[in-house]
């Protein structure tokens, strides 16, 4: 280069002076030197460039491969909420159906106490009363002994009574637990409902994020936790509705027994 700036600047410089020549010689250095420098900067800047659109593209990529496993997780996730709603309902259906069989059984019992209650108020109102006014017309004073024949079955009749209202009030605190457990029944139904709004929901943002291509994990964490937590709830709901379920069936059987041991025999007529 420099053997040929020199053989440049001879064959210029034949008719001039030598100053001339070294001048030149040296302006041409100079531009060299720039061009050598802006080539330089342009090299790094190229360089520069490369490295952050490597970086970028990295980053890019990674994105694209997290958003595809989260896609992913999504789907499994919508799959799991679709099966639990699925066994919610049926939770729900059954434990309607012991419900309305519960509700049956009371009916029942109900009618049952009050036939086998009604002949017997009715047998001793008819019966008692007659005795009453033949005592009140023939006996003028009370016998001094009393034969055993001669002795009523009134404390029977007042144990029974006793008994019928202890089944009354039992009959009632069942009455209340069952509203309990419509009322329950009732929330979850709610909270099925307001499970598939989110289901849905989620389908929709998920569509969105397959036309979009973008993502933000931690709101759909926070989605999947709380329809995890909500799914963990009812069923912790319906396991305590089926063993209340057990009970009551239980509460029923023993109130049947006691209810036909709690039958008197009827009252032998006095004469």
């Amino acid at each position: 280069m420099r053997l040929f700036t020199l053989g440049s600047a001879m064959s210029r410089c034949q008719h001039t002076d030598w100053d001339s020549c070294e001048m030149a010689r040296i302006q041409e250095l100079k531009e060299a030197r720039q061009r050598a420098a802006q080539m330089e900067k342009t090299m790094r800047w190229w360089t520069e460039c490369t490295a952050s659109w490597r970086q970028k593209w990295s980053a890019v990529r990674n994105e694209r491969n997290r958003a595809r496993e989260e896609g992913q997780s999504l789907r499994i996730a919508l799959m799991e909420a679709k099966e639990e709603n699925k066994k919610l309902l049926n939770a729900k259906r059954t434990v309607e159906a012991e419900n309305s069989r519960m509700k049956a059984q009371m009916h029942l019992l109900h009618k049952e106490r009050i036939s086998n209650r009604m002949p017997i108020e009715v047998t001793t109102s008819q019966q008692q009363m007659p005795v009453i006014i033949m005592l009140d017309e023939d006996c003028q004073a009370r016998p001094e002994y009393m034969h055993a024949s001669t002795i009523t079955d009134q404390p029977q009749n007042y144990a029974h009574f006793r008994n019928m209202r202890k089944l009354e009030s039992r009959c009632n605190e069942l009455r209340n637990e069952l509203m309990m457990m419509e009322a329950k029944c009732a929330e979850l139904e709610t909270s099925n409902i307001a499970s598939k709004e989110e289901v849905e929901e989620l389908k929709r943002y998920q569509e969105q994020l397959t036309l979009n291509g973008v993502i933000s994990l931690p709101k759909d964490i926070k989605e999947i936790e709380t329809l995890r937590s909500e799914r963990d709830e009812a069923l912790n709901e319906v396991q305590t509705l089926k063993m209340e379920k057990e009970f009551l069936m239980q509460q029923l059987k023993m109130l049947k027994i006691t209810v036909e041991e709690a039958e008197p025999e009827p009252p032998v007529s006095i004469s």
